[in-house]
């Protein structure tokens, strides 16, 4: 089972482009205005029979209700109906009972036994942190979930005119938390110097 999430935009027109992926490969990559569509592209090629499902949180307004059904024309291109899409509609608020109700919804759509694909760059500030919170919890909270990408569409600018386009996994950002629990637990006085080993150790 496959589990992909990613914020609607709020912007008020979206442009596509070639995101290129820094430190992994992407043979489907392609045009877009998500990033997450090479993502779902390059699974569903690698696992045609397996069964997936689309989070799409759409915070509520003109602008976004456009832009959804932008990325549902873009899924229909890569041969996917909108039945395969779950809306987390939200309002278009701060608040944190908002938030939190967001937070809860996406755990709640989340199934068991998934590996999950997850892209942040849309959203306000509070949406793709509480994503990434959601990320880190569901691992925990769910049975055999597996978060295998937390991506971030980088569009370059210069003097307002785009540079090109980067496309980031940043997943391992998801497991500083566990590492600096297991340092935690050992008591030791030098824990700071010690996860700084780790963590540059593990960027070499």
């Amino acid at each position: 089972m496959k589990t992909f999430i990613t914020a609607i935009s709020m912007q008020g027109t979206l442009t596509e482009g070639i995101y290129e992926p820094v430190g992994f490969t992407l043979d489907q990559n392609r045009t877009t205005a998500f990033p997450i569509i090479p993502i779902i592209a390059q699974e569903r090629a690698e696992n045609p029979e397996e069964d997936f499902t689309i989070l799409a949180v759409v915070p509520k307004n003109s602008d976004t209700a456009q832009n959804y059904q932008k990325f549902l024309a873009e899924l229909a291109a890569l041969g996917i109906g909108k039945d395969a899409v779950r809306k987390i509609e939200i309002r278009e608020d701060q608040s944190e009972a908002v938030g939190l109700a967001m937070f809860a919804d996406i755990l709640k759509q989340t199934p068991d036994d998934t590996d999950v694909y997850a892209c942040v760059t849309y959203g306000t500030k509070v949406v793709s942190l509480l994503m990434a919170f959601s990320l880190i919890f569901m691992e925990k909270l769910k049975v055999n979930c597996l978060v295998q990408g937390m991506y971030y569409g980088e569009v370059r600018r210069e003097a307002n005119k785009e540079m090109g386009r980067r496309l980031y996994n940043l997943v391992k950002y998801l497991q500083l938390g566990e590492i600096v629990d297991s340092i935690s637990q050992m008591g030791l006085p030098d824990a700071e110097e010690l996860f700084k080993k780790v963590i540059i150790g593990e960027d070499e």
